[in-house]
């Protein structure tokens, strides 16, 4: 057989429960920037300064395909703000000279595309 359970163990169990109301505070949205990064084999678009966190990040060729990439879950940055990157892997052959790849970034305060194209190729002859 248990001891009884001390009093004061038992007093608080049936004391009044205490409900908390949480309203929603007042978020005051703030506008991403965003930096286009080129590597060897892909490019990485990082979006920093948002406010509030939901964004969409899309990956574009020449403005028409929508491409396939690896975007991060928006994280919270120092200051309370948030950041989120995405990558867009491209095989060799993909990055044609000529091709426009844009990341669009779509957030409630506004809509921002950074575009990027490998130059056209000269070909010379040397006699």
């Amino acid at each position: 057989m248990q001891p009884p359970l001390p009093s004061l163990i038992h007093s608080s169990l049936s004391s009044p429960t205490l409900t908390f109301s949480l309203s929603p505070g007042s978020v005051t949205p703030s506008a991403p920037t965003a930096t286009l990064f080129q590597g060897p084999s892909e490019l990485v678009c990082l979006v920093l300064g948002f406010s509030p966190s939901d964004i969409n990040n899309t990956w574009l060729l020449d403005n028409v395909t929508e491409l396939w990439n690896n975007t991060s879950t928006p994280y919270r940055a120092p200051g309370g703000k948030f950041g989120i990157r995405s990558h867009l892997s491209l095989a060799h052959q993909d990055w044609t000279p000529g091709a426009v790849y844009t990341c669009r970034v779509t957030h409630t305060t506004q809509t921002l595309a950074l575009n990027i194209s490998k130059p056209g190729v000269s070909l010379f002859t040397q006699f």
